[in-house]
C-alpha cells in the first residue's frame, strides 16, 4: 500500500542521487561526501571526464523516467527497482562505457 509507495519512490529517489552525484565528480565538481565512504565510492566509480559525467547524467534521467512511467502504470515497484538497476547496473560499472 502507502507505505511500499513510499519506499518505492525513497530507493529510486536515492538511486537517481548517486548517480548524479557520480556525474558531477565525473566532471570535476564533485558535492561534498554526503555519507561516510561516499568519496571512496565515487572514486571507484571509473574514470572522469565530460563523456562519463553526460554518460551517468543520462542514466540518471533515464532512471527517473522510468520510475515516472512506472509509476503511472501501476507497475510492481519492487519489480521496477531491480530491472532498472538490472539495466543501469553493468553499464555504471563500466569503466570505460559511456552509456
Amino acid at each position: 500500500g502507502r507505505e511500499r509507495a513510499e519506499r518505492f519512490r525513497l530507493v529510486l529517489e536515492l538511486g537517481i542521487a548517486l548517480i548524479a552525484r557520480l556525474a558531477r565528480a565525473a566532471a570535476g565538481h564533485p558535492a561534498a561526501p554526503a555519507v561516510p565512504g561516499e568519496r571512496a565510492l565515487i572514486d571507484a566509480a571509473g574514470a572522469a571526464g565530460p563523456e562519463r559525467a553526460r554518460a551517468l547524467a543520462d542514466a540518471a534521467a533515464a532512471m527517473a523516467r522510468e520510475a515516472r512511467a512506472a509509476q503511472a502504470t501501476n507497475l510492481d515497484p519492487g519489480r521496477t527497482v531491480i530491472d532498472t538497476w538490472q539495466r543501469l547496473g553493468p553499464r555504471l560499472k563500466d569503466r570505460a562505457s559511456v552509456v
